[in-house]
């Protein structure tokens, strides 16, 4: 049922994952436990009557190995069934060798903290001193957020059975309720716990998408736009001037006509990556769109900004781009920005500035004679 669930839905994310898993862990167990107490009311083991008053200790019995064991079964298996893989939401149960000494330290602490807690119990023998088995939570988080998760899979079974083992041989059989909810809780807790790294990888993911070009690794327009107007705002605030240059790559069509649009974009990308390389780290460069790139030059007047456009030009022009040795040129428009303009008025005028200078024959920097308006 668990994959049935999450082969229908085509993004299903992790932490829907663990909790279909919780939701059908509890229900099927349940049943199971109803079940099993009917078949003992059928075969005349136990009475009708007080058979019921088993279902509760039964059922959370159940769902704490349910819980608790089943993911790491499921992980054991996708080792030798990796079509299993696809469906486990993007954990991966890979074993790792390092840093056991780190592991097995921390699986001790673990143990010591519910050791004491039963310790405790065994001597008050009060269901308020069973509760300190939560504390147990703190290290198994730990190795949660520091370990594979087949490690902390495999902390959770330890615990599992250590309880049930202390829990025995201290003589606190009458508090096994507490801790076999307990159990289930800190199960709960670590498969949602160890959706967190995923998470935060996918929204690194989405992050770096939202900023970097993917196929020329330069930003996007929008990163451009957003950074753009505060690094300007910061080049007013101080003084400094600020120039703005577009550039497109000359008959770019062409080459994707003539070639290919797989070697166009590997002539977008290596042209990227070549002015990239030739500007500071304080310049910023994005991709605009199709073969339009944008550079921002902070703390850059005007006669600057046109030697650095200009700079740029002759080093495309005299690169061989891409195993063919294509010849590519560019055209650009060059802006100094004005005192109090924004950015998006400064493109008008760079884009402005290279239209013309594609009007005058490409491969050149045309700069806007426009005096600051009053």
């Amino acid at each position: 049922m668990l994959r049935a669930l999450v082969q229908r839905a085509a993004s299903f994310a992790l932490p829907g994952i663990v909790m279909s898993f919780l939701i059908l862990g509890a229900a099927t167990t349940l049943l199971a436990a109803v079940f099993g107490i009917e078949s003992l009311i059928l075969s005349e083991r136990i009475p009708r009557e007080s058979a019921y008053s088993i279902l509760v200790p039964w059922w959370v019995g159940d769902m704490a190995g349910v819980l608790i064991l089943a993911p790491l079964f499921i992980g054991m298996l996708s080792w030798r069934y990796p079509a299993l893989n696809p469906w486990l939401g993007g954990l991966s149960f890979s074993s790792r060798s390092e840093g056991l000494v780190g592991y097995i330290a921390k699986l001790g602490l673990m143990m010591l903290v519910l050791g004491i807690s039963i310790a405790v119990t065994a001597w008050y023998q009060t269901f308020e001193s069973a509760f300190l088995a939560f504390f147990v939570i703190l290290p198994l988080m730990w190795i949660v957020y520091t370990e594979t998760p087949l490690r902390s899979a495999a902390a959770l079974a330890v615990l599992s059975f250590f309880t049930a083992v202390s829990v025995d041989i201290a003589g606190v059989m009458e508090f096994a309720m507490v801790y076999q909810f307990t159990l289930t809780v800190m199960a709960v807790t670590v498969w949602f716990g160890l959706t967190v790294p995923i998470l935060s990888e996918s929204n690194h993911s989405l992050r770096q998408k939202s900023y970097q070009d993917s196929l020329t690794g330069v930003a996007t327009r929008e990163y451009f736009f957003e950074q753009g107007n505060a690094i300007l705002a910061r080049m007013q605030r101080t003084g400094q001037a600020c120039c703005l240059a577009v550039f497109d790559l000359d008959h770019f069509k062409e080459i994707n006509d003539s070639r290919g649009h797989t070697e166009g974009d590997r002539v977008l990308t290596e042209i990227a990556q070549l002015v990239a390389h030739e500007l500071r780290n304080a310049d910023l460069l994005a991709r605009f769109g199709g073969d339009e790139f944008l550079v921002l030059l902070p703390a850059c007047d005007k006669a600057i900004g046109f030697e650095t456009a200009e700079r740029l030009r002759q080093v495309i022009q005299n690169h061989p781009c891409t195993k063919s040795a294509l010849k590519i040129t560019a055209s650009f428009g060059m802006v100094e920005v004005f005192k109090g303009e924004n950015l998006m008025s400064a493109f008008q005028r760079a884009d402005e500035a290279l239209l013309e200078a594609k009007r005058q024959g490409r491969n050149q920097v045309r700069v806007p004679h426009a005096t600051q308006p009053d």
